[in-house]
């Protein structure tokens, strides 16, 4: 579908200004936890923390060599090898069973392009702007212990909210132990889910939930920001003091553990994620790479300009970017810099 700008005006401005559309994911599939080349295609994503595999010929038929029964029973020796105590173990999987549609998601994840616009149309509507600006005000106080703490702006954070679970109200409700435990029997990455099936056993043994409320997406994501069990025990915090890092039930831990993720990722405080910027005519497109990073004192020397004759923001001649065209070289230009890569750690896509 070819790029039409007159159409799409109102959202290129809405991108320039507006930290909503940092993340664009679906929660229900993990995602990067190291930036890879920015993509200058928009593709389908999701929440927090490993690269998508795309299943192919090889492992699409994946047969197991054992009974569930049988993987069970030797997970159990692992688990328990690892410290979990046999009677939280006993109670995390009285219930668990093989869970095909698991299997179904796991296997029909191909990576899929689709016109920027047209992605924005759905993921970023008005009434979920609207919301987000409503829940900034609603949490303020909140908020300005956050950004005070981790450095991260409000904006940033409650754009996460938005997008991983459309703020609390779509966090899954699979069985996270029930998820795990199917793809590491059959799934296409048994190493992956087996650690973050131990990962979650630590979980519920620290006792910041019970087996029966850990829900998630069918890949193990988790909460309002859609964690994975790994990333909840090195980043999770219980900022509202109530003696549990409660992702799922609390927003003040939800949005606060999100803070300590991307401070750790490299977030910058007070610094853009980036902006919009006009490229000269004859420009070399081949730069349009996320490896190639240049100074923004750099880029400008190369004829870059911003709309309306616009200024850097303060600061910022001097501060690393990379090029970032997501509608190809027809749409919007952007100079994207730290916090731009930070995010990416989080949720890996442009």
């Amino acid at each position: 579908m070819p790029f039409c700008l007159p159409r799409r005006w109102h959202l290129r401005q809405l991108i320039a200004a507006s930290s909503l559309v940092l993340l664009v994911a679906c929660a229900e599939k993990p995602t990067a936890a190291d930036a890879q080349p920015l993509q200058t295609l928009p593709v389908a994503t999701a929440p927090a923390v490993v690269p998508p595999v795309v299943p192919t010929g090889e492992n699409l038929d994946i047969q197991p060599t054992q009974t569930f029964a049988e993987w069970q029973a030797g997970f159990r020796k692992d688990a328990l090898a690892a410290g979990i105590r046999a009677d939280l173990f006993d109670r995390a999987f009285a219930n668990v069973s093989f869970d095909p549609s698991v299997i179904r998601a796991d296997r029909s994840q191909p990576e899929f392009a689709k016109p920027v616009w047209e992605y924005l149309d759905g993921a970023l509507s008005p009434l979920r702007v609207r919301k987000g600006q409503s829940l900034i005000d609603q949490y303020a106080d909140v908020l300005q212990s956050i950004e005070q703490r981790y450095g991260v702006d409000r904006q940033a954070l409650v754009a996460v909210w938005g997008m991983e679970s459309n703020f609390g109200q779509f966090q899954g409700s699979k069985s996270v132990i029930n998820s795990l435990a199917t793809l590491a029997y059959e799934g296409r990455r048994p190493g992956f889910a087996h650690a973050q099936l131990i990962a979650a056993l630590q979980i519920l043994q620290q006792g910041d939930i019970e087996p029966e409320k850990m829900l998630g997406s069918w890949a193990g994501a988790m909460g309002q920001t859609q964690f994975i069990p790994t990333t909840y025990n090195t980043h999770a915090v219980d900022f509202d003091g109530d003696g549990r890092r409660d992702i799922w039930g609390s927003s003040a831990d939800a949005l606060a553990s999100t803070a300590h993720y991307l401070q750790s990722s490299g977030w910058q405080r007070g610094q853009p994620w980036g902006f919009e910027v006009q490229l000269p005519s004859g420009f070399n497109y081949l730069l349009a790479d996320g490896t190639i990073r240049k100074s923004v004192a750099e880029w400008r020397q190369l004829g870059i300009t911003l709309p309306n004759d616009g200024q850097v923001p303060a600061g910022s001649e001097q501060l690393s970017a990379a090029l970032l065209l997501p509608a190809g070289y027809r749409g919007p230009a952007f100079l994207v810099l730290d916090n731009f890569r930070a995010i990416l750690k989080y949720n890996n896509s442009s």
